[in-house]
């Protein structure tokens, strides 16, 4: 990608700053692994400084952090050279980076403040970072012809209005743009800290050049016979000479049989070159061939990954697809025969995989080790039911019945309450310091921290309550039944208020439900997969959205406030 690049820059101010820069390498090296630079730069002073030499100080520690950060990704250089920067500068000034960085058809961009970064492409004009600042902030995406960009520092933007630039930024050339934009950037007094690069992106194309498609795959013969036109017209003399021989006389002896062996041998020897030449050569371009495409390959994933770890929140699904794009491109490249898998290969593949997992948050245990012996509260207790409130569990035992409250973060254990009059629990819900122990016929709520029974609420209609789940002082009993319900208890200073109807309307086929979690809405889990959200007693829209193959079989649910 070709750049035609503009610079608007403000007054120099008593004690603030704005400066443009523009950086291409001139080595190839360094141009293929960090691309072209371009910032928009302004800082106001926190300290008495020379304001010039400063500025010109740090235009070239951040050409000096960039260009020797030897980071994977230029996303991650990026990044790091805007924070390395603002930090080491961090106690004379208050700073503020807007960076690009154009490399190969992407561009990525960055920023540390309230800069923002216009991009243009066709008729739509968007900014590619949000309203608000938050820390380090980097994009990233592909770059195609006549596309425009505008970085600029936060009072460029407070200077001129969204209607102006979308105006000048439909210009011809960058230059046409800048100097538009630089006549409302001087016509405020206040400018010292108002910066802005512009750049219009332009492909190289070769007017005399004629398109053509992918040329058509040579034999190894066509593509050696330069090097055989080469030693061919040396054969032919020699050839010639040989057969001149023949039309004079040869005077038979030891002399002309030892000139006839000698021409056969050089013969011979310049065939064997030949072949070692043409054989050698092919060989060369084999390795050529290979190693452009293992770096084509290389760098097309990194790319995507870099893409993938810039869109994991903002575009999961987008994330998500292009990590399997890189995967099914690695796939296919190691599929072929006699490729070698390098580290760098396999450390793609770790990355890959690491990041996937990020994406889809998918995890499987295989081997589960014994957190904690129940045994040290209670010999034989063993855990069939239980209520999760924060870092508290509250674990029912049937046989003995005895619940006991678990400590999540100091594994602290206590009886809260046992045998008694408690019955068979078929759920068991906690809020705070309320635990509720669910039976056929009543619930029984218990004060944790006081560990004694507050009362018992006889059941009432209820059909097969199958979950409890305890929220702000609250019960919520979910009856699994044909004409199901969510009933709600209150909770009193005495214990629990009659029931109500959570959900609204006539009935609901809760058989199928498997459990019920609540963060303000109520979630329910369905045996097939289904996750129901419910907010104020009514359904709510909610789609699972993104997963390579259906949920199997659906055991429990878990959200949090």
């Amino acid at each position: 990608m070709n750049l035609s690049v503009a610079k608007i820059v403000g007054n120099l101010g008593e004690s603030s700053w704005s400066q443009v820069h523009e950086f291409l390498p001139a080595e190839t090296e360094k141009l293929n692994s960090h691309g072209e630079l371009l910032a928009a730069v302004s800082f106001r002073a926190k300290q008495e400084i020379e304001i010039s030499s400063f500025g010109t100080e740090i235009i070239q520690r951040l050409q000096e952090i960039y260009y020797s950060n030897q980071s994977g990704s230029i996303l991650k250089k990026l990044s790091q050279t805007i924070e390395t920067l603002t930090a080491e500068f961090l106690d004379q000034v208050e700073l503020e980076v807007v960076a690009l960085v154009v490399w190969q058809d992407y561009l990525y961009a960055g920023r540390n403040a309230a800069g923002q970064v216009w991009f243009k492409r066709g008729d739509n004009l968007v900014k590619l970072f949000g309203a608000s600042a938050a820390g380090i902030e980097t994009v990233s995406g592909e770059l195609k012809a006549s596309d425009v960009l505008v970085a600029a520092t936060s009072q460029f933007n407070q200077l001129v209005p969204e209607g102006s630039l979308r105006g000048a930024i439909g210009q011809e050339s960058a230059a046409a743009i800048a100097e538009s934009l630089t006549t409302q950037v001087y016509g405020h007094k206040d400018n010292s800290q108002a910066a802005a690069v512009v750049a219009k992106v332009a492909e190289a194309v070769d007017e005399t050049a004629v398109p053509e498609s992918s040329p058509p795959r040579l034999s190894v013969f066509a593509r050696l016979q330069p090097l055989i036109n080469q030693v061919k017209q040396p054969l032919a003399n020699l050839a010639a000479r040989l057969s001149l021989g023949r039309n004079r006389a040869i005077f038979v002896g030891n002399k002309a049989a030892r000139q006839r062996q000698t021409a056969i041998t050089v013969v011979l020897v310049l065939l064997l070159v030949l072949g070692a030449s043409l054989l050698l050569a092919g060989r060369k371009r084999q390795n050529t061939e290979k190693q452009q495409s293992y770096q084509t390959l290389v760098d097309e994933v990194n790319y995507k990954l870099d893409e993938a770890d810039s869109l994991m929140s903002l575009n999961p699904l987008r994330s998500k697809s292009l990590l399997h794009e890189s995967e099914a491109s690695l796939e296919a490249y190691l599929g072929q025969k006699g490729v070698k898998e390098t580290d760098e290969l396999i450390g793609l593949k770790q990355r890959l995989v690491d990041t996937l997992n990020q994406v889809e948050r998918e995890y499987r245990v295989d081997n589960a080790d014994e957190w904690y012996d129940f045994d040290l509260v209670k010999d034989g207790f063993r855990g069939q039911a239980w209520g999760l409130s924060g870092s508290q569990l509250l674990v029912w035992d049937d046989s003995s019945r005895t619940a006991v409250l678990l400590n999540l973060e100091t594994k602290a254990a206590k009886m809260v309450v046992s045998g008694g009059d408690l019955s068979s629990a078929r759920a068991v819900g906690l809020t705070d310091d309320r635990g509720f122990i669910v039976a056929a016929d009543k619930v029984t709520v218990i004060d944790t921290a006081k560990e004694k029974t507050l009362a018992a609420v006889e059941a009432d209609g209820w059909q097969q309550i199958k979950i409890a789940r305890g929220f702000g002082s609250n019960l919520y009993l979910l009856d699994a039944a044909i004409t199901g319900q969510i009933w709600k208890y209150l909770g009193l200073d005495d214990g629990l208020s009659g029931k109500k109807s959570y959900l609204v309307g006539d009935s609901f086929d809760l058989s199928e439900a498997m459990d019920m979690t609540i963060d303000g809405s109520v979630w329910v889990l369905f045996s097939d997969g289904t996750i129901v959200k419910y907010t104020q007693g009514k359904k709510d829209a909610f789609q699972v959205v993104g997963l390579d193959q259906p949920l199997g079989e659906a055991v429990k649910l878990f959200t949090s406030p």
